[in-house]
């Protein structure tokens, strides 16, 4: 997996962290582009709530002909492998869900799904004269029509049915005509990541020759040392209540292990200037944030303050370059229960939300595919842009709290996205 600064969530809320865009991901046609190229990721698991589904569909059979491997449910994916239709005005609900069809055409007979308890199947069915009495047989069965306003594929509008399975492996539907135009979504198995508790987000400190206190609440006033009478003053508010832990006096050139439970953002403050023992020049190297800290200090000295969300591993250490190093480590762990809502502005217009996989179209009207994600992405809930955008404020909507991906092409189309995501977060809008 990659490096964390990513959240999902479940339907059910439950917090889910994912992690950073690693290298890797290309285009099918690395030609000269345009205009740059931007999208905006949020991911979504696509598990249930423990009541309901949590399993995955394995394969279907019957009706005289072969269903296809499955795959990840998307906006513009193929209905069948050998035939261009494509699903179109998906519902969030099947995002990221693992889709089965067939090979054309099914006949009349028996069509046995099965899948792995508990999950949460979907079945669409064409409407009209391909319907094949799919919508009798489920109604009849205690399927829930679900609503999918203008889902469907390519011409052919469709219908969508759930139900609940808990027990059980297999499903079967008597498929009553030919030439059946249908298939089925289970939910997967949502990676489930327990939040950890305050005194868990950072487990202990290591390191430098000296013993490291234990965790403590981080609130404004409390001592740097517990063997010395400097206070934190101006504590920045997303070091409050988090667990804080520093060491006793005085640290000496080394390593520094910070040990941690995932999913967690850690902060690390330091003195400026020669206390700092390199950590001002080791973090901002790895990767880590530069946190807005105005007038932060621990008795008389002045603080700077950096930050890294992890979503795996246990432990991270940094090497201290000089003795006497000023500095501890706060943990907070992550709260991810919002989402992305839209995207506006460059002049174009944005494509609505649609399941992000492998071999998807960047653009609606362009084929350029993407290829090689990182698992990381997969699954989660993809806005992208029509061609092509131009100089301007690029806005993202979404609900708090939640972590946001950004990808841009390298080079000469990154229109200075590269130099902008790197500054402090702030919620005013950047021009592009």
């Amino acid at each position: 997996m990659c490096e964390p600064t990513f959240a999902c969530v479940c339907e059910s809320k439950t917090p889910v962290c994912v992690s950073q865009l690693s290298p890797g991901m290309s285009l099918r046609h690395p030609k000269t582009m345009w205009l740059p190229q931007w999208c905006l990721l949020l991911c979504l698991c696509f598990g249930q709530d423990e009541d309901e589904g949590s399993g995955t569909i394995k394969g279907c059979s019957g009706l005289g002909i072969d269903w296809r491997s499955p795959r990840t449910m998307a906006e513009g994916i193929l209905l069948y492998p050998d035939k261009d239709y494509t699903f179109q005005n998906v519902p969030p609900v099947l995002f990221g869900g693992t889709y089965i069809g067939s090979h054309c055409w099914p006949k009349a007979g028996t069509w046995t799904i099965e899948y792995q308890a508990p999950a949460k199947l979907y079945v669409w069915a064409a409407q009209g004269q391909f319907n094949a009495g799919i919508d009798d047989a489920l109604g009849a069965d205690g399927w829930t029509a679900e609503p999918a306003e203008n889902l469907c594929g390519g011409a052919i509008s469709l219908n969508l049915w759930s139900k609940q399975f808990d027990t059980g492996s297999s499903y079967s539907i008597e498929v009553v005509g030919d030439t059946m135009v249908g298939g089925v979504i289970g939910t997967t198995p949502c990676v489930q990541l327990t939040p950890p508790t305050r005194s868990e987000a950072v487990g202990g400190c290591a390191g430098l020759g000296v013993d490291w206190h234990p965790g403590r609440t981080m609130a404004e006033g409390i001592l740097l040392y517990p063997d010395k009478d400097y206070t934190f003053e101006n504590v920045p508010q997303v070091l409050l209540g988090g667990t804080y832990i520093g060491s006793h006096c005085w640290p000496k050139a080394g390593t520094w292990t910070i040990e941690y439970q995932a999913p967690v953002k850690l902060y690390v403050w330091a003195t400026q200037g020669k206390y700092s023992g390199g950590v001002e020049d080791v973090l901002p190297a790895d990767g880590w944030a530069v946190e807005a800290a105005d007038g932060f200090c621990g008795g008389a000295m002045a603080l700077k303050l950096w930050s890294r969300h992890f979503t795996t591993g246990s432990s991270y250490s940094i090497k201290v370059s000089s003795d006497t190093m000023v500095a501890g480590v706060v943990g907070k762990q992550l709260e991810c229960s919002g989402k992305v809502t839209g995207c506006s502005g460059l002049g174009v217009g944005w494509n609505p939300p649609r399941g992000m996989a492998e071999g998807i179209l960047i653009y609606t009207d362009k084929d350029y595919t993407f290829q090689n994600v990182p698992a990381c992405l997969t699954s989660g809930t993809y806005i992208g842009s029509h061609c092509w955008p131009k100089a301007g404020t690029w806005t993202i909507e979404y609900e708090a709290p939640t972590m946001l991906y950004v990808w841009v092409q390298q080079g000469t189309y990154n229109a200075g996205v590269d130099e902008v995501l790197k500054v402090v977060v702030s919620e005013k809008p950047h021009t592009l």
